[in-house]
Formats: C-alpha cells, sequence, structure tokens
C-alpha cells in the first residue's frame, strides 16, 4: 500500500467515490450527490489550495481510496476526511494511509491535533478512529470530535 498526491487526472475518480451512496451517508456537511460542475470548481480549488491535501491511496497500482487534510493553521489542526471502496476496508489501508499522511504533513506543518469529525450514527468510523487512539474531545449534536496529538510527532 502506498500513497500519492491527487493530480488532475484523478478528478472523475474522486467524483465517482464522493457521489457513492455508503459515502453520502456518513458525510457531515454535503449530504446528497453533487454535480459533475461542482466537484470541478472544488477539485481544482482544492489542487490550488496550499491549506489541502489530497492523496489517493493505492494498493500497488490500483486506486483504492482517498485520504484528505484540511489544514487550519491558526488553531493548528488538520482535519481528516478519508474514503476507500468498500471492498477493500478492513484490510488496514486506511490506518496505513494516515500514518503515512500524518508522517508527511508532520514534516511539513507544525500542528496539534489530527481531527476526525465523526456522526455519531457511524460507529465503524468511530471505532476505526478510536482503534489509531483518537480521543473524544468534544460532542456536537450530529457529531463527535475526536483527535489525536501529533505535536510530539512534529519534534521527530
Amino acid at each position: 500500500m502506498n500513497i500519492r498526491l491527487a493530480k488532475k487526472s484523478d478528478m472523475l475518480m474522486l467524483y465517482n467515490w464522493f457521489n457513492q451512496i455508503d459515502s453520502i451517508k456518513n458525510k457531515l456537511i454535503t449530504k446528497k450527490k453533487i454535480s459533475k460542475e461542482e466537484h470541478i470548481f472544488w477539485y481544482e480549488n482544492s489542487l490550488k489550495n496550499e491549506n489541502r491535501f489530497i492523496w489517493i491511496i493505492e494498493e500497488e497500482t490500483l486506486a483504492i481510496g482517498q485520504i484528505r487534510f484540511d489544514i487550519d493553521e491558526d488553531e493548528k489542526l488538520c482535519f481528516i476526511d478519508i474514503y476507500i471502496e468498500k471492498k477493500y476496508r478492513n484490510k488496514k489501508y486506511g490506518k496505513e494511509a494516515i500514518f503515512c499522511a500524518r508522517n508527511y504533513i508532520s514534516k511539513k506543518r507544525r500542528l496539534k491535533y489530527l481531527v476526525a469529525l465523526v456522526l455519531k450514527s457511524n460507529m465503524n468510523s468511530f471505532n476505526f478512529f478510536s482503534s489509531m487512539g483518537f480521543i473524544k474531545y468534544k460532542t456536537g449534536l450530529e457529531f463527535y470530535d475526536l483527535r489525536l496529538n501529533i505535536e510530539k510527532n512534529n519534534e521527530e
């Protein structure tokens, strides 16, 4: 398994992943399919955004998912979004991808926490992040704010 930074040619693949039913039902903000035009606008801006990192998760040369980090420089937070195709889940790809992305970002930015905002209805995701050492920081109306301290990772 490896991760690589997303490129313009990944746009359609990410669009299709985003619009999967299992992806939409676990989104905190966007709760319906998005149009291709909306995605193109978002994706092109994302590739230019210095505070957004999108990686493609690969098994050999096959793309199986994506991981995105959105950085809040002021608060020293890094918000995480991850999607892995259903048939590749529960095979440790997600944990490996987060570990690789965390190491990458720790060399580039001085951050305090990785943050996963998980819908209360998504216990699989809650358990996944908990198993990686994320702890419940606070509870919102619809979601849990789970955090992993990575400050010490910055010092290595």
